[in-house]
């Protein structure tokens, strides 16, 4: 959907995407580079991502009233 112009927002944990850690990796020294997963950039192409932490109950609040909002922008 991004690809076509949607806005999309990937909401991962903490912790980050297990695909952040899956190679190959655009790097000519191969190091493991989180953020140069090839995996990782082809699946998440034109998105924009935020990283939250659903366990604590501000974060899923917070996440809760932005959803709403993206949804229902004049409420």
């Amino acid at each position: 959907m991004a690809d076509l112009g949607a806005d999309v927002i990937k909401v991962e944990e903490p912790s980050g995407d297990i695909i952040r850690r899956r190679g190959p990796f655009a790097s000519w020294r191969r190091v493991q580079d989180p953020e140069k997963s090839g995996l990782f950039l082809y699946l998440n192409a034109n998105k924009r991502g935020v990283s939250i932490d659903l366990t604590d109950p501000n974060s899923r609040t917070d996440f809760e009233s932005a959803a709403v909002e993206r949804r229902y922008p004049d409420t």
